[in-house]
């Protein structure tokens, strides 16, 4: 009968911890992390200065137009067919009547083409972290592999030096839907899981070592 008991404890708990498992979020796309100065280096910078901070870096306008432009490589691909759709987590406190941010790419078929290669997006400047979501899905150009993006990250009639903005990623995904759904969960961040999936991994075991120290009392 013990044994009995000890084989379906250690089905429950097999299933319990693959329930915990299957909750852990994975990370399916392509991620721009500004987190390592390595990495910012890589970016050419116009009327821009631009600041490692814990995780995210701070851009900050010297000019007007300021911009932040990254090429990619054949070793580091951005595939527009598979990924349409972007998310950048960004935080501004700066407000100006009509401020925009824009992202403009060259690709395969197409260098730097205003409207054809030229996506925009609003800007909250509440100085929280937001995510915006772009949608590149309906540019005939963003096909292929992509060159370079340019990110114009304050977009306003006459910008002063000064206007600034955090950046923590900009990520790449297939649907509308997985990029509205992400939620920071990289795979190298820790899983996102159900806490009562856990708790109740956590009061098997419990539960476990105490019908087990009775059974070596006896």
């Amino acid at each position: 009968m013990f044994k009995k008991f000890l084989v379906l404890l250690m089905v429950v708990l097999i299933s319990v911890s693959i329930l915990s498992i299957g909750s852990f979020g994975a990370f399916n796309g392509y991620a721009m992390r500004f987190n390592s100065q390595e990495y910012i280096e890589k970016f050419n910078l116009t009327n821009t200065e631009i600041e490692l901070k814990d995780g995210y870096v701070t851009v900050t306008s010297t000019a007007h137009d300021p911009n932040i432009e990254y090429t990619f490589s054949e070793t580091d691909v951005l595939d527009a067919d598979k990924y349409k759709f972007a998310v950048m987590k960004y935080r501004t406190t700066y407000q100006q009547e009509g401020m925009i941010g824009e992202f403009y790419f060259a690709s395969d078929v197409s260098g730097y083409n205003h409207p054809a290669t030229h996506a925009i997006f609003n800007l909250n400047s509440s100085g929280e972290w937001q995510r915006v979501v772009v949608d590149f899905s309906t540019f005939e150009a963003w096909t292929g592999n992509i060159k370079s993006l340019r990110i114009d990250y304050i977009e306003a009639n006459n910008l002063p030096a000064g206007a600034a903005m955090d950046i923590e990623y900009i990520a790449f995904f297939e649907t509308r839907e997985e990029a509205e759904a992400f939620n920071d969960n990289f795979d190298d961040n820790p899983p996102t899981y159900d806490q009562s999936v856990l708790f109740a991994f956590v009061a098997l075991l419990g539960f476990a070592a105490v019908v087990f120290k009775r059974k070596l009392a006896y």
